[in-house]
């Protein structure tokens, strides 16, 4: 009876410790997977600001070529005037 009582012991405590070293695995790689999370999280927000910034440079750009375009109309007319007025 003895001898039974210390191999079931024996067995709960082998399931114990190897219970303990799949808990360290996977702690080990919710760590990893947080880390991974982290670093995502601050790509996504760089990638945001780069992306603000892109739409707010694109805008600027779109008011200047817009501002080029009249100023070129209005220099075409007035050398179209000035031909029609020479000839």
């Amino acid at each position: 009876m003895r001898h039974k009582h210390t191999q079931e012991l024996t067995s709960i405590n082998e399931q114990l410790e190897n219970m303990k070293k799949v808990k360290m695995g996977l702690d080990k790689q919710k760590q990893t997977l947080e880390a991974e999370n982290a670093d995502l999280v601050t790509e996504l927000r760089n990638v945001n600001q780069s992306r603000q910034e892109n739409d707010r440079r694109r805008k600027q750009l779109e008011v200047q070529f817009a501002e080029v375009q009249v100023g070129f109309k209005k220099f075409s007319l007035s050398n179209l005037l000035f031909a029609l007025m020479r000839g």
